[in-house]
């Protein structure tokens, strides 16, 4: 009943299901440090002006720094384990990519921190209360579940947010900055999926971890973001109140348009690549200057090495 209930459900919304052979993601992941940094300049309100979606965005940051490093620590148990040689590089280069994001987001929130923002009680908690309760008290496996499901969070916020062009008005470098870290997100999206299918395919231990994933990600994200607007200016209640109504309701819609891309993880046959990303990919890196780690030398980029 459960997977009739399913095909139903995904048959009002075929335009988010892409055939797998027609529409891979790119086979190479590129470990890329990006040469811009975060300015001194940075208004409190750095995205379109607008107090919701800012925070949002700081929120994410938040939790990204402390949901890398949970990521990175649950992927390296398995190596050992793994004889896919092609799957054991794509994991070394996801970590290559994930440390990369930690170092920015830990840059920014020292930033947040400068503007007055205090989060860290809130941000030790995420991390030791959250995810190191899930690493000593689960198993690795339902572990790497978790983990798989948290990434499609985050791919799905990344194709989100970057076909929908959320970052188009805000600060130029937080813009690259971001846009980058998103677009790794697409690149990298089937690493541990892949590796949770090679340890163990079971359907049930993917939900299972998804729903947990899901408590995680909403707990998180909504302590987080209420926990800065609360810090800004509560004054501007009315001002809070239409902007997040249109953010995440009406105009943008944004919770409706994320729902869409969040329950394809539920399809039994389900796989990152069934979604098309390699045009946002390509054009996120575009004319964009990196420093380069274990990678073919792609053009105008210099190939560096990692010591």
């Amino acid at each position: 009943m459960f997977f009739n209930f399913l095909t139903k459900f995904y048959s009002l919304v075929p335009s988010m299901i892409y055939p797998n052979k027609k529409n891979p993601i790119p086979e190479k992941i590129t470990i890329r440090k990006p040469l811009s940094q975060i300015t001194e300049q940075v208004p409190i309100h750095w995205l379109d002006g607008n107090i919701v979606k800012t925070h949002v965005a700081n929120a994410l940051s938040i939790i990204f720094k402390n949901e890398e490093e949970y990521f990175i620590k649950i992927v390296r148990k398995f190596i050992p384990k793994l004889k896919n040689a092609k799957l054991k590089k794509e994991i070394i280069s996801f970590i290559g990519q994930e440390q990369q994001h930690c170092d920015f987001h830990s840059d920014f929130c020292n930033k947040l921190t400068d503007q007055g923002f205090d989060f860290q009680f809130l941000s030790f908690n995420i991390k030791n209360f959250i995810y190191g309760s899930m690493d000593a008290f689960l198993s690795d496996e339902l572990n790497l579940a978790i983990a798989s499901g948290l990434e499609h969070y985050n791919k799905s916020t990344a194709e989100l947010s970057l076909r929908e062009k959320v970052f188009s008005n805000s600060d130029a470098i937080l813009k690259e900055l971001f846009e980058w870290h998103l677009a790794e997100e697409l690149e990298h999206s089937n690493v541990v999926f892949d590796l949770l299918r090679e340890i163990d395919s079971n359907y049930w231990l993917r939900i299972e971890g998804f729903f947990i994933a899901t408590l995680v990600r909403n707990l998180t994200l909504t302590f987080t973001t209420a926990n800065l607007v609360v810090q800004d200016d509560l004054r501007q209640f009315l001002r809070i109140w239409k902007e997040g109504k249109d953010f995440f309701f009406t105009k943008d819609q944004i919770l409706y348009k994320l729902f869409l891309y969040i329950v394809d993880y539920a399809k039994p046959d389900f796989h990152p690549s069934q979604h098309n990303m390699t045009d946002i990919i390509s054009e996120i890196f575009k004319n964009r200057n990196f420093e380069i780690f274990f990678s073919k030398k792609p053009a105008n980029q210099t190939e560096q090495t990692v010591n």
